[in-house]
């Protein structure tokens, strides 16, 4: 053995999925914002020590797109939600809407997990 981590054929698949995905992500969106990898908001802990989320201050805290961080976020009503008015923002550049769900499309894609020291234990 040289040193070197062995890793199962689950975790190379998921390293190989991630990295295309990865890939794709940064041809289609060269200039995200890499503060918060394109997700709009940052996770903190509030006073009270409690992890809570808030706007980007590097794009969603400026109006830009986190995906193009170009200024032209719209806010649209979403007709979805038929007991309350829901209004989310929408690029009309690249089309990322912030109420989208986070997927690869839209965020940067996150690095899979390794566990394979703890499988071979």
């Amino acid at each position: 053995m040289t040193g070197e981590q062995q890793h199962t054929t689950s975790c190379k698949k998921a390293t190989r999925i991630w990295k295309a995905r990865t890939t794709r992500f940064l041809h289609r969106h060269p200039n995200y914002c890499q503060a918060c990898d394109a997700y709009g908001i940052q996770w903190y802990h509030d006073y009270e020590g409690i992890l809570t989320d808030g706007d980007c201050p590097t794009c969603q805290g400026k109006d830009l797109c986190p995906r193009c961080m170009t200024p032209t976020m719209v806010e649209k009503r979403n007709t979805f939600y038929t007991t309350q008015e829901v209004f989310y923002d929408t690029c009309t550049t690249c089309g990322y809407r912030n109420d989208d769900d986070y997927g690869d499309q839209y965020t940067m894609p996150r690095k899979p997990e390794c566990y394979c020291d703890r499988e071979r234990a």
